[in-house]
């Protein structure tokens, strides 16, 4: 077995600055859009997930040695993990899940790389760190969303009866109360204070609580005992905490006022609360399991198997797949070509006459824009317009929302339920004949007589952005009201209306060097079947080799 030479480290430096090149290159949106994303409220849990993955990296990495190694097993591996992720990516664009498929994507780019010159049963040592990796994925926008508006609500009834504030529910969830001078104040609580953050705080205490006790020399019952005695005041505590956290506003502004509530309670991130309740679970979890240190090494132990002809070759793929990886990535990217005079029109043209370009048929005529600005201020998104317009002598609305990150956009579940209605139908259909197939989704909500129909489609478009081109997203939500029990035929015209529409953008993929070879969206997942195929008869093969 060779050992670690000076040459296997400059081999594992330059390995891994080509691995970064690559992701870099390929995924800057999706970083960037991670980045962007985390700076929400609901997602900051994102930025202390990564730093306790890193903690547990690093404490898994220095209790095992790994091997360098490459043989057809790590290629084949490599390749399934290559393809799945190709083929993730490619859902990303006709999925209302963009972004967070797009980091499945990512994650599963990492770990290709990293199996192609570890040993597969190394790599089987610190399967936890590769599990827990996916927690990195974005929760669907869609379900904090609606755990959210749940949550507003049953908040908001216990601070009502704690505090006497009176509870509204129309367009939003509101606490009304009367300040020092019987002035009436009043508090919206919107999803940042429904509780949803310090919920999200148990996804980033849970695998230390995990890790914890796993690593633990103790009986399996009590290694049991720790993780649900733990994890279940985790969650009371971080739920609790953000109760306590609304009724003081709410008694605040009662007492003091509404800016004393507001600066001195309101302002408070949410994710230093998360911060305590971990902090109090593992401090009782010390005491559950006493004795029980944490151990992490200065140096990582490598051994190498790898032949200068090996290491030669590895770096020659990875300047392969540095121009490869990114072109497949974008053949698969659909897009939208907005244009005027046959130019893609700048970001500026978007944000004042989108409207334009969207409805740019003469089976719609606009009556109607309005700009939504108070609801871009909320929910983060650049552009937001209410449109009524006629299509096809018929009356209809429609929002057009507009934000160069897709998981900004609010699901209209939660918006729903937020005003009073009742979700009584949810169903995805998909329009084809694109070159790929684009989602729309349809929506029904009733309120005590009335009842909502609407249909939405997400769509990717370029645009112009100092001088340079970028990818920018809209979504076009068109809506009617409906008194009447047969609402089939206007589902009709709102699907006829979103397909319209799509018709008048002239939706066409991206047109790159692999695209102009190969129908990706056809070669892709055949790909993903025939490596999977063929890691599968690899392992059965294996399997009688090594009884024979």
């Amino acid at each position: 077995m060779a050992k670690f030479k000076l040459g296997d480290i400059v081999f594992i430096v330059v390995y891994f600055s080509w691995i970064f090149f690559i992701l870099i290159s390929s995924y800057w949106n999706t970083i960037l859009g991670l980045a962007r994303l985390t700076m929400v409220d609901e997602y900051s849990y994102l930025l202390a997930v990564l730093l306790v993955l890193v903690f547990i990296a690093l404490e898994k990495l220095s209790n095992v040695k790994l091997y360098l190694r490459t043989g057809l097993q790590n290629v084949m591996v490599t390749l399934l993990l290559i393809s799945l992720s190709l083929y993730f990516y490619m859902l990303s664009w006709i999925s209302e899940y963009t972004l967070e498929l797009q980091t499945l994507s990512l994650i599963f780019m990492f770990w290709a790389l990293i199996a192609l010159i570890v040993d597969l049963r190394s790599l089987a040592k610190i399967k936890s760190i590769i599990a827990l990796s996916l927690l990195l994925v974005p929760v669907p926008r869609i379900v904090l969303d609606y755990v959210a508006a749940l949550l507003s609500k049953g908040v908001a009834e216990v601070v009502a009866s704690i505090t006497g504030a009176e509870l509204i529910i129309r367009e939003a969830v509101v606490l009304k109360t009367i300040g020092p001078e019987g002035e009436p104040v009043l508090f919206e609580v919107g999803p940042a204070c429904s509780g949803i953050v310090s919920l999200m705080g148990f996804i980033v205490g849970l695998p230390l609580i995990i890790n914890f006790v796993h690593s633990s020399n103790v009986s399996k019952h009590r290694k049991t005992i720790a993780t649900l005695t733990s994890s279940a005041l985790l969650l009371t505590l971080l739920l609790l905490s953000n109760l306590v956290r609304l009724t003081l506003i709410v008694l605040s502004g009662k007492i003091w006022g509404l800016n004393t509530a507001m600066n001195v309670f309101h302002y408070t991130p949410s994710i230093f609360l998360t911060i305590i309740s971990v902090t109090a679970v593992m401090l009782v979890l010390f005491k559950i399991i006493p004795g029980h240190k944490i151990h992490i090494a200065k140096t990582l132990k490598l051994t190498s198997k790898l032949s200068k002809n090996t290491l030669a070759s590895l770096l020659l793929l990875l300047a392969v797949f540095a121009f490869i990886v990114p072109e497949l990535l974008e053949s698969s990217t659909p897009y939208i070509p907005v244009k005027v005079k046959g130019q893609i029109i700048p970001a500026e043209e978007i944000s004042t006459n989108i409207e334009n370009y969207v409805f740019n048929s003469t089976l719609f005529k606009i009556l109607n824009v309005k700009r939504e600005g108070r609801i871009e201020v909320a929910l983060n998104i650049p552009i937001v317009k209410l449109v009524t317009m006629k299509y096809r002598d018929i009356l209809l609305r429609a929002y057009i929302e507009g934000s160069d990150n897709p998981a900004q956009f609010h699901g209209w579940p939660v918006c729903l339920t937020y005003q009073g209605y009742s979700l009584d139908k949810y169903w995805v259909e998909t329009i084809e004949g694109y070159g790929v197939g684009f989602q729309v989704v349809f929506v029904e909500a009733s309120k005590e007589f009335s009842k909502i129909l609407m249909a939405y489609i997400r769509l990717p478009i370029v645009v112009s952005y100092g001088g340079f081109e970028k990818q920018f997203y809209i979504r076009i939500t068109a809506f009617t009201y409906d008194s009447s029990k047969d609402s089939a035929t206007k589902y009709a015209i709102l699907e006829n209306a979103i397909k319209d529409i799509v018709d008048n953008l002239n939706l066409k993929p991206r047109e790159t060097l692999v695209g102009r070879v190969v129908n990706v969206s056809h070669t892709i997942p055949a790909f993903v079947l025939a490596v999977a195929v063929a890691n599968i008869g690899l392992i059965v093969y294996s399997k009688i080799a090594g009884r024979e």
